[in-house]
């Protein structure tokens, strides 16, 4: 018989005090939703970590770390390979407004409960390739005006 327990939610106790209780207790008061998220040791789970849990964690901070990083290089060479002033300057207006969507989509994911955060995806898988388009599409249309105001060389 496993004798550890799961500690869910840090439940909130009427003198202002903080307590673990196991899955299930009931709570009259307001459970901390983001509990589920703490590492097992402060849950009060009393099992080790298992070689797949351990590389489930190194995966996930892993891919975080890599697509942040492919995010600042595309940003970086998106801004980078404007032609003119105006141009760049979109870029870098829209590179603001997509950072500061994903990250707030992001931010709700993880704040959410279910099924609520699974909502989420039907807004930001309709306005992204949306907000894509739209932007790809201003974009030419700045670069080909750009273009045309331009001196042309001769050759």
């Amino acid at each position: 018989i496993n004798k550890s327990v799961d500690f869910h939610y840090i439940h909130h106790r009427k003198d202002g005090h903080k307590s673990y209780q196991p899955h299930g207790v009931g709570c009259k008061f307001r459970c901390a939703p983001f509990a589920p998220l703490l590492p097992d040791v402060i849950r009060g789970k009393k099992e080790e970590m298992t070689t797949g849990v351990m590389w489930g964690w190194i995966g996930g901070i892993a891919g975080g770390i890599i697509g942040l990083a492919g995010g600042v290089v595309g940003t970086y060479f998106s801004v980078k390979n404007t032609k003119g002033p105006r141009e760049r300057s979109f870029m870098i207006k829209s590179s603001v407004v997509c950072w500061t969507g994903i990250l707030f989509f992001l931010g709700l994911l993880l704040a959410l409960p279910n099924p609520y955060r699974w909502f989420l995806w039907i807004p930001y898988g309709i306005l992204l390739p949306l907000g894509i388009t739209f932007g790809n599409r201003k974009q030419q249309a700045i670069r080909q005006e750009e273009s045309r105001n331009k001196p042309s060389e001769a050759v």
